[in-house]
């Protein structure tokens, strides 16, 4: 069975803190979710740490069920009106 933390990581922390903090928590969950994370907050980490950080926030980012389910709605009425009737 998987098991996940939902974190609300630290603005304005260092290597340190990934290092110490994050990478810790990999030994006792399979899922970390953060719930916030402060993307303007680098503090002198290295950017290759910054990109993976940035990617893994995006690849991670999902609408909501309700959301998903209205522009799945939009984009299907949207196609049976065909091309002509988008612009």
């Amino acid at each position: 069975m998987l098991s996940m933390i939902v974190m609300q990581f630290k603005s304005w922390t260092g290597m340190d803190y990934c290092e110490n903090e994050i990478a810790a928590l990999w030994d006792s969950f399979n899922i970390i979710r953060a719930s916030k994370s402060d993307s303007r907050a680098n503090n002198n980490i290295p950017p290759d740490i910054q990109k993976l950080r940035c990617r893994a926030c995006y690849e991670a980012l999902r609408f909501s069920p309700r959301i998903e389910k209205m522009g799945k709605t939009l984009v299907e009425r949207m196609r049976s009106f065909g091309p002509l009737h988008c612009i």
